[in-house]
């Protein structure tokens, strides 16, 4: 009997990479470390290059995705103001799905057999076996307990301790803070926005049965213990002269919870692969979340990983072209969404002025034609 393909991580990056060693017929099992399944999360953009990513894993995984999500054909960029500074289609041949995090999980988690799963385990090392086939890894457990593998795919997040082990990193703190939440409110269009201002970013994505996910990004110094301490009654009155519906979301939010986190990233892994170890998602390439590819980038590896198992004679030549194919398109996204960040996230009301001119002067095909290498995936 073949041994077993393991994955750590069993957020988005490890349940799509399950379901890639099961379409190659890899005998998978998956180690979370929290003790039961609890999907979290606000809301969530499949842009069109994830949804061929869950078509290439499985048809029905996209089908799935656009009968729980909501169809949303562009992102408008929006001045505090509420005017159109830029538009940006998402795809000409498919409109992107919005949808929760929730929603995202249970449709993967649906798509593996309940066995596959091991809560309550969280991997903490790779080493190579002492005797007996020399190539093969061995994942090592926080409970002391050692499993033999034929594989190992981390995809552990930002945080990855099998990153650290391999290629130690430390955060790349952004200079902004987010809150994220969901609210009860229909607010009637079939695009998302995100309104740039002096005091920060808010976003508003639309959702099925008349919910819309929201989020808010302002500069702060990290671990700020009076930004850490706002609630949705602080950023109602921080965003109060931006322009409708952002007062109203915020007004609703005041009655579910919400996220909050430091935003942050990594210098991306100069390699997707060791040996026999692949990395996957935020574990190899942790991106901020200016561009909304990190799921999006994850579901990528997941299904290219597919593909280059099903031509490869072995692990390591699968994972070694994983990398060829991944890697530079990853580094690309993480870069372009660090810089995006940083014009998005300008404070100084004359320099606002002018990006809103350049941007409102841009012709749109430009705009549009420097994303859609990123809607596309190869």
């Amino acid at each position: 009997m073949s041994k077993q393909w393991l994955i750590a991580g069993g957020g988005i990056s490890g349940l799509s990479a399950a379901i890639a060693l099961q379409k190659c017929g890899l005998p998978v099992t998956l180690f979370e470390s929290y003790p039961e399944s609890k999907p979290a999360g606000a809301g969530i953009i499949l842009a069109p290059n994830a949804l061929e990513a869950l078509h290439r894993l499985d048809p029905s995984l996209k089908v799935r995705a656009l009968e729980l999500g909501l169809a949303c054909t562009e992102m408008r960029i929006l001045s505090d103001k509420g005017a159109v500074l830029s538009r940006v289609h998402f795809g000409k041949a498919a409109p992107s799905v919005t949808l929760t995090r929730v929603d995202l999980y249970r449709l993967l988690m649906e798509a593996l057999p309940q066995e596959t799963l091991q809560f309550g385990k969280k991997a903490v090392a790779v080493k190579q076996k002492n005797t007996g086939e020399p190539h093969n890894p061995v994942l090592v457990l926080e409970d002391g307990s050692e499993r033999d593998a034929e594989a190992v795919l981390a995809c552990d997040g930002i945080h990855s301790a099998l990153r650290q082990q391999f290629a130690p990193a430390p955060l790349r703190y952004a200079g902004y803070t987010c809150w994220r939440g969901i609210a009860d409110l229909d607010i009637k269009q079939a695009y998302c926005t995100e309104t740039w201002g002096s005091q920060g970013r808010f976003g508003v994505v639309p959702l099925p049965h008349g919910r819309v996910y929201w989020y808010a990004l302002v500069n702060a110094a990290p671990g700020d213990p009076q930004v850490s301490a706002m609630d949705t009654a602080d950023l109602l009155r921080h965003f109060a002269r931006f322009h409708d519906p952002i007062p109203q979301i915020l007004q609703q939010a005041q009655h579910h919870p919400f996220l909050h986190q430091d935003i942050a990233d990594k210098k991306p892994l100069a390699s997707f692969a060791h040996g026999r170890v692949a990395f996957l998602g935020d574990a190899a390439h942790a991106m901020t979340p200016n561009l909304g590819q990190g799921a999006c980038q994850a579901l990528e590896d997941a299904a290219v990983l597919a593909d280059c198992l099903g031509e490869a004679s072995s692990p390591e030549s699968a994972f070694l072209r994983y990398d060829q194919l991944r890697r530079s398109r990853a580094h690309q996204v993480v870069a372009t969404s660090s810089r995006m960040g940083k014009i998005a996230q300008l404070e100084h009301p004359l320099l606002c002025k002018l990006r809103n001119l350049a941007m409102r002067c841009a012709p749109a095909s430009l705009s549009n034609r420097q994303l859609q290498w990123l809607y596309r995936m190869p």
